[in-house]
């Protein structure tokens, strides 16, 4: 569910506190709630169809590597490694 990926989200941020600064939860504003896309499941039904046979990391270790890899070293999403 939405509400526990979250939850999930959340524990991993709070275990990686030390690797970069602090941050803070907010309130969904009040004028967002209603329009807000609060869970997204891909589907990847076609890319196995052409042959893509990887595992999809777990969302906990994507948070996990996206903060420890691009937030930590002052990089964001789309800046080369």
């Amino acid at each position: 569910s939405a509400s526990s990926n979250i939850k999930e989200v959340a524990k991993v941020l709070q275990s990686l506190k030390e690797t970069v600064a602090a941050f803070e939860t907010v309130d969904m504003p009040e004028g967002l709630r209603e329009k807000y896309q609060y869970h997204t499941c891909a589907d990847i039904s076609r890319l196995r169809e052409q042959g893509y046979k990887a595992q999809v990391q777990p969302l906990a270790e994507s948070v996990a590597d996206y903060v420890k890899v691009y937030l930590a070293g002052g990089k964001r999403l789309g800046d080369e490694c």
